[in-house]
């Protein structure tokens, strides 16, 4: 089995990573890199935090910085919350400054929490400042660990995209990834009324983009990528999943199950707002059709979606479902082990707040949403998981991680040590592991 290791003083998007991790712990929604374009140029926006605790979504603004920084950082976080209007902003820095106590003091004014990490040895002085509410348990280093690898492999991933699309003028998968990326993790975002964002959430993924995986994978063996395709080739499909190669679907195969998470993050905040009686982010708006007609976006969405949102409102704890599939794809990698199924149910409760009696309703959720034949998940005799279906293999590797942390002591040795009783079980285990270390040891550049 190979490895990597995480660098032991982040800086720049390491150091990002290592805030966006830490901050999950916190059980917080996390939208990262966010980008607004105009005419103008493009602004990134560090991190979107989401807390569900209270009757409606809190949002809050993040910014981080390794480097130096100074008042006007902070007055770039206040115009962030008032273009966003979300009333609190934090900001986080790795360097320390003098006059921090002062600094501190108008941060407060235009509250923004303001927080210095100069050590990340120190987890237990960072949690006790940054997240007080997180005691400081066996788990909170092991968890921060695999939240770090989660996002430096989804930095990769995208890294390795936008490289493609700039060596291969020629096929236009890439570019049609690299722009349905760009709307659902901001484009998308910015729009302020919560219906048109389910709106362009869902139409994007139906419509603009439909079965992209499918039109890639056709387009990288010779078919042409604007035809309708339902399945994979052959030979990808088992060059992907069986070989665990680093095939370009690795990459369109995490953009849709992103998208597929925004849209049931905007479906449970437009629930909650409309439970809330917010109208400014519930208020229906209207547009009209060629012929002149007016007709209302929520009654445009496709019945077998809006009979989704009732049948997911009627869920006791679907407030918490952002942060549960957030957990679950990309921290336990899209699977269970069904040998310590008992053991996984406990440790999602735990980090997600719903019970263990309601997590299989928290799974079903996607079929409520996303409705397919079969269901969204699969399960094979010789080997004891069950996994979702089309998902990134190198992310089943991060999961393959935490397994090790979580019953094998953290030793890469100790696969062997499972109690499984499928046959194909560690091997699997061992070939997602190997996968994740080949992509984030691959430099194409």
């Amino acid at each position: 089995m190979t490895r990597v290791r995480l660098p032991e003083l982040p800086s720049q998007d390491e150091f990002e990573d290592y805030t966006a991790a830490l901050l999950r712990l916190g059980k917080y929604y996390v939208e990262r890199n966010l980008a607004f374009r105009d005419i103008e140029g493009i602004l990134e926006l560090d991190i979107v935090l989401t807390n569900y605790d209270s009757e409606q979504p809190e949002l809050q603004v993040v910014e981080v910085k390794s480097g130096d920084w100074g008042f006007p950082d902070l007055f770039k976080v206040f115009g962030w919350m008032k273009f966003l209007q979300i009333p609190k902003g934090l900001f986080i820095a790795k360097k320390d400054k003098e006059n921090r106590d002062f600094i501190q003091k108008v941060a407060g004014e235009m509250n923004i929490d303001l927080f210095v990490i100069p050590d990340i040895s120190d987890i237990q002085g960072i949690l006790a400042n940054v997240l007080p509410s997180i005691p400081m348990g066996d788990f909170v280093r092991m968890d921060l660990s695999i939240w770090r690898f989660a996002c430096w492999l989804e930095r990769c991933m995208i890294k390795h995209l936008w490289f493609k699309k700039r060596k291969d003028l020629q096929l236009k998968c890439y570019s049609a990834l690299c722009n349905y990326y760009q709307e659902i993790n901001g484009g998308i975002f910015f729009v302020e009324n919560i219906v048109e964002r389910v709106d362009k959430l869902y139409s994007t993924f139906m419509n603009e983009y439909p079965h992209i995986t499918a039109k890639t994978a056709h387009e990288l063996v010779g078919d042409d990528f604007e035809d309708e395709y339902d399945d994979i080739p052959r030979k990808i499909y088992k060059d992907t999943f069986f070989k665990c190669e680093y095939t370009d679907i690795q990459i369109s195969m995490f953009i849709e199950h992103r998208a597929r998470l925004a849209i049931l993050k905007s479906a449970v905040d437009y629930i909650l707002y409309t439970n809330a009686g917010v109208s400014a982010r519930t208020q229906d708006i209207t547009k009209k059709n060629l012929l002149g007609f007016e007709y209302s976006l929520m009654q445009a969405l496709p019945e077998t979606f809006k009979k989704g949102l009732e049948e997911l409102s009627s869920h006791k704890y679907f407030r918490k479902y952002p942060l549960f599939w957030q957990w679950f794809l990309w921290v336990f990698g899209g699977f269970i082990l069904r040998d310590y199924k008992e053991q996984e149910y406990k440790i999602l409760s735990e980090k997600t707040g719903i019970p263990e009696d309601e997590i299989d309703n928290a799974f079903n959720c996607y079929q409520v949403l996303f409705p397919i034949d079969g269901g969204w998940f699969l399960e094979y005799p010789d080997s004891m998981v069950r996994h979702i279906k089309m998902f990134p293999v190198p992310f089943m590797g991060v999961g393959a991680n935490y397994r090790l942390f979580l019953y094998c002591e953290g030793d890469e040795r100790a696969y062997t040590n499972l109690k499984t009783s499928g046959r194909h079980t560690v091997n699997d285990l061992v070939k997602w592991n190997n996968l994740l270390v080949t992509v984030l040891s691959y430099n194409p550049y």
